[in-house]
């Protein structure tokens, strides 16, 4: 507001308000003009980009922001699915560089690297505690445990057409060999019988046209070793195995610089005719051994 002689009353009053502004006069008591309002728009009259334009503007940023937020998410969703591919092949075993997803972003790519490294150094513990778990530790054969998981598996593909069966062997004589020996040569003396047994077995798969490892040999006491044999016929043709497994643990072993030689028998049940469970099959070799024992003309 500024009087008639252009003194500021009330407000500021720039030179372009004064200028460009619009004027409103103020009227006294008699109607005389006592000073004039100046007011101004605080923003360009005028629109300095025409509205059409500026909503399809608008309209595009608006778009493209969304296409690359969806874009964006799409990548990050396919990029976790393939880290929990990577995940679920890893654990299984089937990963490989071929089956390995696509890895865009290079935060995933490393963590795809420490989730393989991990589970694979994971799973090779486990392996090896599975291995202690189910190895004796004296000879590298299936102990005692292995030897029921192979039994329930043996009994299963088992039937009385094509019988299976479970030879249980002893060496005899060992037992006391190891109290006038102390622990160290009768170690040496169960070694040599497992690389024997495992060898023969071997070749009898050979002879038998089966595949290397169908026969799986077992440590279990200090005496005891056992056999699981399948397809390969009727009693006649086991008990004409067993006689050959016998006539090669009878051999003497040369063992620092002794030959030693040690009596073998065996116990034989026939799966599934003699037993269909696997510490009933063991019971019954267990017996089978016990009579031959008894029975000064039986070794079988």
């Amino acid at each position: 507001v500024a009087d008639a002689g252009g003194n500021v009353l009330a407000g500021s009053a720039p030179e372009k308000l004064i200028r460009r502004g619009d004027a409103f006069p103020v009227l006294g008591p008699n109607g005389e003009r006592i000073a004039t309002l100046y007011a101004g728009n605080i923003v360009p009259r005028g629109l300095l980009i025409p509205l059409p334009i500026m909503l399809s503007t608008t309209l595009i940023v608006v778009g493209i922001a969304y296409w690359l937020a969806s874009y964006f998410s799409r990548t990050t969703s396919g990029q976790v699915e393939g880290l929990a591919e990577t995940l679920h092949q890893t654990a299984e075993g089937r990963l490989s560089r071929t089956s390995s997803p696509n890895i865009v972003f290079e935060e995933f790519r490393r963590l795809q690297v420490v989730i393989v490294r991990t589970i694979r150094k994971l799973r090779a513990d486990n392996e090896r505690l599975l291995q202690a778990a189910f190895t004796d530790e004296r000879t590298g054969l299936g102990n005692s445990a292995r030897l029921t998981q192979e039994l329930t598996e043996t009994i299963a593909a088992s039937s009385f057409e094509e019988p299976a069966a479970y030879v249980l062997l002893e060496a005899e004589g060992l037992q006391q060999f190891s109290e006038g020996h102390g622990t160290l040569l009768p170690n040496e003396v169960q070694t040599a019988i497992a690389k024997r047994l495992t060898h023969f077995v071997s070749a009898q798969e050979k002879d038998y046209s089966m595949p290397l490892g169908s026969w799986p040999v077992f440590s279990l006491q200090s005496d005891e070793f056992a056999i699981l044999v399948d397809r390969i016929g009727g009693r006649t043709e086991v008990m004409r195995f067993v006689r050959a497994v016998l006539d090669a643990l009878r051999q003497p072993y040369e063992i620092a610089g002794q030959s030693i030689r040690l009596p073998a028998r065996a116990g034989i049940v026939i799966i599934p005719e003699d037993g269909q469970a696997p510490q009933e099959i063991r019971k019954r070799a267990e017996s089978a051994l016990y009579q031959s024992r008894r029975a000064d003309d039986l070794d079988i």
